[in-house]
């Protein structure tokens, strides 16, 4: 059994631009969600909401954790949004679930401005014995990134959940209400999108500039995607700018 150690931001002092509430609030939130999530899919979870940052990696560290996972959100200058993620380095089991974990919360998150990268200087990414992965979930200083932050708890804790999963050949269990929700969808699972205005708002952007690149063009019907061809081409595309922006 996978064993996941949880460390939440303790930043109370980072506050959020709205739903006043802040970074600590919140990624505490998110552990509780994702232990969850963690264990109904077969593994072993521990999230401690109170200690300092040296503790919680001792801790990790004395428990023998598979993989340690840090949870913040971001802030920088009141208009940047997306998800970025941290390993140690970009070639080791640290950077392999740090992508598996990016291709599962990036696309759903509002901003595009969104990479992984090698961080070994901080703390936790260099102090810990496990894996790594340092997870900034948006940015808390724009008001919609906080307002998103604060709506979607659950959905960034699944998407965590997910990729960790997918990272170690896990089958992901969903939610019994995840579950009810698909079955209320599952007329739709057929459903293919043929204009921009059709799109889910989150593709929307994206889609625009894959076309004004000319690297989607549809066919005689339109566009003519369904949402999992959206989503792979969304990640093709925050993929290839992570690798240009270095």
């Amino acid at each position: 059994m996978k064993k996941i150690y949880l460390s939440p931001s303790d930043q109370v002092k980072n506050t959020y631009a709205a739903g006043n509430t802040n970074e600590a609030a919140q990624c505490r939130a998110m552990a509780l969600a994702l232990a969850d999530a963690l264990e109904r899919c077969g593994m072993e979870a521990a999230a401690n909401l109170s200690a300092s940052m040296q503790e919680r990696v001792a801790e990790s560290n004395r428990w023998g954790a598979d993989l340690h996972v840090c949870l913040h959100t971001n802030a920088f200058n009141g208009i940047v949004m997306g998800t970025r993620i941290f390993s140690y380095d970009l070639e080791g089991e640290g950077y392999e679930a740090a992508r598996a974990i990016f291709d599962r919360l990036a696309p759903i998150t509002p901003g595009t401005s969104e990479n992984i990268k090698a961080y070994p200087g901080l703390y936790e990414v260099r102090a810990s014995y496990a894996p790594c992965v340092y997870i900034e979930t948006e940015f808390h200083d724009t008001p919609e990134g906080a307002a998103w932050i604060t709506e979607n708890t659950l959905a960034i804790a699944e998407a965590i959940c997910r990729g960790i999963c997918d990272h170690y050949g896990i089958e992901y269990v969903a939610e019994a209400a995840e579950e009810e929700e698909k079955e209320e969808k599952r007329p739709m699972e057929g459903k293919r999108y043929q204009s921009l205005e059709e799109l889910p708002q989150w593709a929307r952007a994206e889609t625009q500039e894959l076309l004004d690149l000319g690297a989607l063009k549809g066919n005689e019907k339109g566009l003519d995607l369904t949402e999992d061809m959206l989503r792979c081409l969304i990640i093709s595309l925050r993929s290839t700018k992570a690798l240009l922006q270095g």
